[in-house]
């Protein structure tokens, strides 16, 4: 496979914003209303391309994807260099793969924000000299959600559909940290849930008697066949 990867150029603007107008309708498609027509709109990536801040990967000369990396994206080495402790940010709620990807990347939930498009969730990562002095109290204070779910046969497929249209119900909950779907290699139709709370009663009192453990349900338990036990584990 041919990869290419250059800076982007005015010339290129409105092959990107196809890209953009793709991403947005497959994004909406799984229920994130992240991107509209106000952002990113033209006059954005224009205003990225002529800081020189756009780059295009294409693959046998086809324009396949985008990326904006400008002198913000690098805060993390910035950051230490400054002398700074940590570094801060915000995802989009009904992102739940893209709050993932800071979760694995150590950044942890520090509250909520509130701007056009909805609530944010705001992000923190310890940096530098400073990590050690908070990695075993942020370890300890996680509980882990467990349940094996066994999946009607024949529906894996939809269930894997549905639950992608779950996971913003769950990472809008108060309490929740980041989870996990893993799918098992040796029973078909098996699958794990690994959910991460604050604390114990974040998910039996608090997301349990809410509505969207209501909307939860009607996306997912009818393909559990047994109904799972769910347990509860806590760091020594």
């Amino acid at each position: 496979m041919d990869i290419n990867i250059r800076q982007a150029t005015v010339a290129d603007i409105n092959e990107l914003m196809d890209i953009v107008l793709a991403c947005t309708l497959k994004m909406q498609s799984r229920g994130i209303d992240q991107w509209d027509d106000i952002y990113p709109d033209f006059g954005t990536i224009q205003c990225d391309i002529g800081g020189g801040a756009v780059f295009i990967a294409s693959i046998s000369g086809v324009m396949a994807g985008m990326a904006t990396l400008g002198e913000h994206q690098f805060l993390e080495v910035r950051g230490e260099s400054m002398g700074c402790d940590c570094v801060r940010l915000d995802v989009f709620m009904q992102n739940p793969r893209a709050a993932r990807f800071y979760e694995i990347s150590s950044y942890r939930r520090a509250g909520q924000v509130r701007f056009r498009k909805g609530e944010f969730h705001c992000y923190e990562k310890i940096i530098g000299s400073h990590v050690g002095l908070v990695a075993d109290s942020m370890e300890t204070a996680v509980i882990l959600e467990v349940a094996i779910l066994n999946v009607r046969a024949g529906s894996s497929a939809d269930f894997e559909s549905s639950f992608m249209r779950a996971e913003p119900v769950i990472a809008g909950s108060s309490g929740y940290i980041s989870h996990e779907l893993r799918r098992c290699m040796e029973v078909e139709n098996r699958y794990i849930l690994l959910v991460r709370w604050r604390c114990l009663e974040d998910h039996t009192i608090g997301f349990r008697g809410s509505e969207a453990y209501q909307e939860w349900k009607a996306l997912l338990h009818h393909y559990y066949d047994p109904f799972p036990d769910v347990e509860h584990y806590e760091c020594l």
